[in-house]
């Protein structure tokens, strides 16, 4: 076994159990220091709360996103924090999914959150602006086990997983969102074409014996897209494996990973980080994070394999007609003087 993976299970099986967080967050999730990225819950709208309208162009705008957006680092604190940017009002919807994308499309909002690899943003020729302040951190997909999974299975469970990761490019993620958001495909059958084509199945796996492996994901489609490419390899070599999509939020799904009821979650490194350790910020440099969040999980029952290449951050997004007609490239261009 490798020399990270030592060094996180020595840590983790030296320290008891932590009990589960009750609140925390991640570009996929949330605590009451984290991101608004990789994670999801129910639909709703909500006042901005702190936010105080200035004579910006952003206080003419509604911003949408997830409902706990207003709270988190990587979401509306951080606009209006780092960018300085307060809003007309926030309207709670959904963690990069089809509310947020037909508020958008309807002019109910003027600013959403969509996730960085979202189809929808090409399709609909709309504009990702540029994160110019640098708000978001590196935030590379990170599949998390519970460390007694991964400790029954050993190396073989390591090396074929990391395997499998070596192979998700963000580029990958974009079509494979795209073929679920955009053309209604099934989510299972488009993580099933990817594997056959990058990860083929070995002839004559000898099936395994042991605990069954519950994948779960988040609730949005790219982690369960994800959870389904990780659980089709693990199925094709033979491990005993199950799904639990849609979990719910970080606050639901991560307690559950440190119990055991889940096994396995496809993550996001920078927001993780952020969920686990709020004094610790994610760098931008993907090694830096990746080095922090294994030290956050230190002491608890989860073990990070290594992150993919693939990475999906916070993307604030506008339409094409907005960004033409208030000239809007970057973040920042929404401090702009109200018209």
């Amino acid at each position: 076994m490798n020399q990270r993976r030592r060094t996180v299970r020595a840590a983790a099986l030296g320290l008891a159990i932590v009990a589960a967080l009750a609140a925390c967050g991640s570009e996929g999730s949330s605590n009451n220091n984290t991101s608004t990225g990789n994670n999801g819950t129910t639909a709703g709208s909500t006042p901005s709360g702190s936010a105080v309208a200035g004579e910006t162009l952003a206080s003419t705008f509604v911003l949408g996103g997830p409902p706990e957006c207003p709270e988190r680092p990587f979401c509306q604190q951080g606009l209006e924090e780092t960018y300085g940017l307060a809003f007309k009002d926030f309207k709670a919807l959904d963690p990069g999914g089809p509310l947020t994308v037909a508020a958008l499309e309807n002019g109910d909002i003027q600013v959403g959150l969509l996730f960085t690899t979202d189809g929808n943003i090409s399709a609909k020729g709309w504009v990702l602006l540029e994160d110019d302040k640098s708000l978001q951190p590196s935030d590379n997909v990170t599949p998390v086990f519970n460390d007694t999974i991964a400790t029954e299975y050993g190396d073989d469970l390591e090396t074929l997983v990391d395997g499998v990761s070596e192979k998700i490019t963000t580029e990958d993620l974009t079509q494979l969102n795209e073929q679920v958001t955009v053309d209604k495909e099934d989510a299972a059958d488009v993580a099933a074409a990817w594997v056959d084509e990058n990860v083929p199945a070995p002839s004559g796996a000898t099936p395994k014996t042991g605990t069954t492996i519950v994948v779960g994901s988040a609730n949005f489609d790219e982690s369960a897209i994800l959870a389904e490419i990780y659980a089709k390899v693990l199925k094709d070599n033979g491990y005993p494996v199950e799904t639990k999509l849609k979990i719910g939020s970080r606050e639901i799904y991560f307690p559950a990973l440190e119990s055991g009821e889940v096994s396995m979650i496809p993550e996001y490194a920078g927001t993780l980080l952020a969920f686990l350790d709020e004094n610790t910020p994610a760098s931008t440099d993907p090694d830096e994070t990746y080095a922090s969040l294994t030290k956050a999980l230190e002491g608890r029952t989860v073990v990070a394999f290594a992150s993919a290449p693939a990475e999906d951050k916070n993307g604030f997004v506008v339409t094409a007609e907005t960004a033409e007609k208030y000239d809007l490239v970057k973040t920042s261009d929404l401090a702009q003087p109200a018209p």
